[in-house]
């Protein structure tokens, strides 16, 4: 098949016939004689399958996330470190807690932006924003239950952000 076939145009202005929405544009190499060469903007379907892999990104760091904040707290809630069911304790147990989910908070987001297909940083940041609005509605559904104070439950909102771009940043300076 003639790759050429996708494309309409003349001269160096080729172009897709795709719609704009259906496709990724970059630019190919094409060889047309004995050392000569044309670029041509190939034509890349935005596949389902690219569509399930951020999804399956995301998931992958939030599920990671969940774990490692729900493991932690039931360990250190078994051997005695925190009470169980609540936070009415001091600012440095509480400080603990918001350093280890800050840093597990981190990882998850560095998953995401690893297993993300592309625009790793996107992915992470969604990821975070995820992360406000889940710890949002915690903060909200918990206020009158007197779980800890005000200030821990919306200082987890405050880092979903700033952590999952410093996960997104990681995933780069790898790069």
């Amino acid at each position: 098949m003639n790759p050429a076939s996708f494309f309409y145009g003349a001269g160096k202005q080729l172009r897709c016939r795709h719609p704009p929405s259906f496709c990724r544009n970059s630019t190919r190499r094409m060889f047309v004689q004995a050392d000569t060469f044309v670029t041509l903007n190939t034509c890349k379907k935005i596949s389902m399958n690219t569509t399930l892999k951020s999804i399956g990104a995301v998931l992958a760091g939030l599920i990671f996330i969940v774990i490692s904040h729900t493991g932690t707290d039931a360990i250190l809630e078994s051997v005695g470190v925190l009470p169980k069911g609540h936070l009415n304790v001091g600012p440095a147990l509480i400080l603990l807690v918001i350093f280890y989910r800050t840093v597990f908070s981190i990882a998850g987001c560095y998953i995401t932006a690893r297993l993300a297909p592309s625009k790793p940083m996107k992915h992470a940041l969604i990821l975070g924003s995820i992360g406000v609005l889940l710890s949002a509605a915690g903060a909200i559904a918990t206020a009158n239950m007197q779980l800890g104070p005000a200030w821990y439950a919306w200082s987890l909102v405050a880092i979903s952000l700033p952590a999952a771009w410093l996960g997104g940043k990681l995933h780069q300076a790898k790069d």
